[in-house]
């Protein structure tokens, strides 16, 4: 068995399928098991299979935002299906999904937080805490995300002592 191989990546858009498709052919070739994706800017929210990758999309809102998870079906985790993935947050700018096979159990936490300069860091970062310390203590997670450089002052990292900023 190898390990898992993620990567995150902010897309800004997947409109063009051949664009795409010729992305996940990459990937699968790569072997990369888990792709978070930010900026992907889908109408829907979705759970599709797609060639090499079941795909778990947010919608985008207004036409900005919206993340992805891409979960390759054969590789690291074992063979995955649409019955070992559940969807636990499903925002414009926070997707978090559980993946659930007979070897692995992982939650996926792709988010895309908003500029230094928005009006809403602050709460969408105190948003973001809250919703991660709610999810089960005991399941792995990973993280990809867009933070736009920095956690803003006064707000903690939920993660524990391997994700802290200093």
């Amino acid at each position: 068995s190898r390990s898992v191989q993620v990567m995150s990546y902010n897309i800004c858009t997947f409109k063009q399928v051949q664009v795409r498709e010729a992305y996940f052919k990459h990937w699968n070739q790569a072997e990369v098991d888990l792709i978070g994706l930010q900026e992907s800017r889908n109408p829907t929210s979705k759970v599709q299979d797609v060639s090499y990758y079941l795909r778990i999309v947010s919608a985008g809102l207004r036409g900005s935002y919206g993340c992805e998870l891409l979960v390759r079906k054969h590789g690291a985790l074992g063979h995955v299906d649409f019955k070992n993935i559940t969807v636990l947050v499903d925002e414009p700018r926070l997707l978090i999904v559980r993946v659930t096979t007979c070897s692995n159990d992982v939650i996926c936490i792709v988010g895309h937080a908003p500029h230094q300069q928005s009006d809403d860091q602050i709460e969408w970062w105190v948003h973001f805490k809250v919703t991660v310390t709610k999810l089960p203590p005991r399941v792995s997670k990973l993280v990809f995300l867009d933070a736009n450089l920095q956690v803003p002052p006064g707000v903690q990292w939920p993660l524990g002592p391997n994700g802290s900023l200093k």
